[in-house]
C-alpha cells in the first residue's frame, strides 16, 4: 500500500502554546527590515524561499481546492514581495511567510524557521545527540494557575519570567535515566536538580535553552552538570559523554493492582509503534488484568503510526475516515480492519471517477487480549493522532476514556521542507473522523470526565494524579466483570455544543496573538 506523507501535529492550549512556540525559536518574532535601493543576493534567495512556501500552500491547502478561492489567494500573495528587500533578513522572511499562511485563519497551519525545523526533524527521526535524561521544571504549572487566579492581566513578560529557572522553579530530572544510556552510567538520578552546566549557573535561563542549547551537543563531547541531590550536603559534579541516542517515546510502569500503565508521548518517532508493541507484549506476558494507556499531552504524529497502533487493539471495525484535498478533488478515505487485513476505500468528489477499494495485510495482529481491561487517559493537550486512536477505541467499545476533553484538532497537515530542507511548512490538507465520528473543534469526550487538581504537577506529585487513580478504578471494575460507564446521548450532544463554543473562543484569542506577533508586539495591551 502506498503511503502519502500525511502528518498530524500540534499546538496544545492555544495561548500558552503559541507563546512557547515563539519563545523557543520555532517562530522568529518579526522586526522591520531595512529598506535598500534594490534586492541583493540574500533578498533574492529569501524571495525564492517565500515563493516555494507560497506555491506549496496554494497547491495543498484544503481551503484552496476551489478555483475562485485560489485565485483570490494568488492575487493577495503571489507577487506581494517581488521587490521587498526585507526578505534578505531572517526576521523579514519569517514575517512574510507567517503573514501569508495565517491569512487563511486556520488554527493548524505552521511554519518552522531554521531552528524549529531542526528540532522537528530530530523528533521525526527518533534520535538526538544528548545524554539520555528527561527534564522538567517544577513550579511552572503552579505559577500559571497563580497568575490566572490573581485576576491580573497576563502579559508575555509574566509568562516569560515563569519559564526562567529559579530556586522555586528548578530544572530537575523527571524520570530515572535508562540504565544503558550516558546519564545513568555517569550517575545522574531522578530528582537531581540542575544548578549549572559546564560551570555556568542556570538560574535565570529558560529550561528550553538549557536543555536544547547547553546540555545537548555534538556526539562524543562532554558536558558537566552540577546538581543538587536530596541527602547530599554539597552539590555534585557529574561529567557525561554525549552520544547519539534513540529518543524513547514509550514509558511502561507495572502498577501494584495488576495493571500496566503505558505512556505514549507522540506518534512522530519512527519507533513509536515498535516501542508500544513491545510494552503491550510485556504487559500481557506478565499476566496482569489490564492496561492504562496514557495519551495525555500526546500531540499526535504520523498517520500510519496511528493506524499501526490501532491494529494492536482493534480486531474488526472502522478506524477513521479522512476527507482530504487532492488537487481540485475532495477524496474520502475510510480505513477499516478485518481480522487479517486493513481495508482502504477511496471515493472522489469527481463523479467521473469510480470508488476504489484496496486491501492489504495488517501491520500488527491484535496484541491486547479480549479479556483485558483498557482505559485510556486524555487531556486538553491530547491532539490529532492521539484523538484518532482514543476516538477509534471509544467508538469500537474497546476502551474506557478517562480525563478531560481532548484538543479538538480533527484535521491533519501535509509537510513540505523548503530552503534546501532548512525550513518546514505544514498546510492543513484534511479532516479526520475517528471511527467515522466528526471531532474537529470538539475533540474526544471522555466516558468519565476527571480533571487534575489546579496547579498539580503529576511528575513531582504522582500520588495526586486523580485521572490515573480514576483510570485504575475503572479498569479494575471492568476486569471484575462490571459494565463500562456510558453517558447519555443528550448529555453528549450538549457537551459537544459547549466544547465547540470553547474552541471557537480559544481560537479567537490565538488570532489576536498572531496579529500581535505580526504587528511586532507579542501580546496586545488589552490581553
Amino acid at each position: 500500500m502506498k503511503h502519502p506523507q500525511l502528518k498530524f501535529d500540534q499546538l496544545v492550549i492555544s495561548a500558552l502554546a503559541l507563546f512557547l512556540t515563539v519563545l523557543f525559536g520555532l517562530y522568529v518574532l518579526p522586526a522591520p527590515g531595512t529598506a535598500s535601493a534594490k534586492m541583493d543576493a540574500k533578498a533574492m534567495h529569501g524571495l525564492q524561499v517565500y515563493n516555494e512556501a507560497y506555491s506549496f500552500f496554494r497547491d495543498q491547502h484544503r481551503m484552496l481546492r476551489d478555483r475562485a478561492a485560489r485565485e483570490k489567494f494568488a492575487s493577495m500573495w503571489e507577487h506581494k514581495h517581488d521587490n521587498d528587500p526585507t526578505l534578505g533578513t531572517e526576521d523579514g522572511l519569517n514575517h512574510a511567510i507567517n503573514e501569508m499562511i495565517w491569512s487563511l485563519d486556520q488554527p493548524y497551519d505552521y511554519y518552522y524557521a531554521v531552528k524549529g525545523s531542526s528540532l522537528r526533524r530530530s523528533k521525526r527521526e527518533g534520535t538526538v545527540s544528548g545524554i539520555g535524561a528527561s527534564f522538567s521544571q517544577k513550579g511552572v504549572i503552579e505559577g500559571i494557575h497563580a497568575l490566572k487566579d490573581s485576576g491580573a492581566k497576563v502579559r508575555s513578560e509574566a509568562l516569560e519570567e515563569l519559564l526562567k529557572i529559579a530556586d522555586e522553579r528548578p530544572l530537575w530530572v523527571a524520570r530515572e535515566p535508562r540504565a544503558d544510556e550516558p546519564a545513568a552510567r555517569a550517575g545522574l538520578k531522578k530528582g537531581d536538580r540542575i544548578l549549572a552546566v559546564d560551570g555556568h549557573p542556570v538560574k535565570g535561563m529558560t529550561a528550553g535553552h538549557v536543555v536544547n542549547d547547553l546540555i545537548q551537543g555534538p556526539v562524543d563531547t562532554t558536558v558537566k552538570l552540577t546538581v543538587a541531590r536530596d541527602g547530599s550536603p554539597t552539590p555534585l559534579d557529574i561529567v557525561i559523554v554525549r552520544a547519539k541516542l534513540r529518543t524513547h517515546v514509550v514509558d511502561s510502569t507495572s502498577l501494584s493492582d495488576g495493571l500496566t500503565m503505558i505512556a505514549l508521548q507522540n506518534f512522530d518517532s519512527q519507533y513509536s509503534d515498535e516501542e508500544l508493541a513491545e510494552a503491550i507484549k510485556a504487559a500481557v506476558a506478565g499476566g496482569g488484568k489490564g492496561i492504562v494507556l496514557d495519551l495525555r499531552s500526546n500531540p499526535g504524529g504520523d498517520l500510519y503510526k496511528v493506524l499501526a497502533i490501532a491494529q494492536m487493539f482493534i480486531r474488526e471495525g472502522k478506524v477513521a475516515e479522512l476527507i482530504l484535498r487532492d488537487g481540485d478533488e475532495e477524496i474520502t478515505m475510510i480505513f477499516s480492519l478485518t481480522p487479517d487485513n486493513i481495508v482502504v476505500s477511496r471515493t472522489s468528489s469527481d463523479p467521473s471517477k469510480k470508488p476504489e477499494t484496496e486491501i492489504g495485510p495488517r501491520d500488527y495482529p491484535v496484541l491486547v487480549p479480549q479479556n483485558y481491561a483498557v482505559a485510556v487517559l486524555i487531556s486538553g493537550a491530547s491532539a490529532s493522532g492521539a484523538e484518532m486512536l482514543s476516538g477509534a477505541l471509544q467508538v469500537n467499545h474497546l476502551a474506557t476514556i478517562i480525563g478531560t476533553p481532548s484538543r479538538g484538532k480533527g484535521v491533519g497537515q501535509v509537510l513540505h521542507w523548503i530552503d534546501n530542507e532548512r525550513r518546514l511548512i505544514e498546510a492543513t490538507n484534511l479532516e479526520f473522523r475517528p471511527g467515522g465520528l466528526p471531532s474537529d473543534g470538539v475533540g474526544i469526550i471522555p466516558d468519565v470526565e476527571v480533571a487534575l487538581p489546579d496547579g498539580v504537577d503529576i511528575f513531582a506529585s504522582p500520588e495526586l494524579d486523580t485521572q490515573l487513580n480514576e483510570a485504575r478504578k475503572q479498569a479494575l471494575a471492568i476486569a471484575s466483570g462490571q459494565k463500562p460507564p456510558l453517558r447519555s446521548a443528550s448529555e453528549i450532544i450538549a457537551r459537544r455544543e459547549e466544547l465547540k463554543q470553547l474552541h471557537a473562543d480559544d481560537f479567537a484569542q490565538e488570532q489576536m496573538m498572531r496579529k500581535a506577533i505580526l504587528d511586532g508586539d507579542f501580546i496586545p495591551d488589552d490581553q
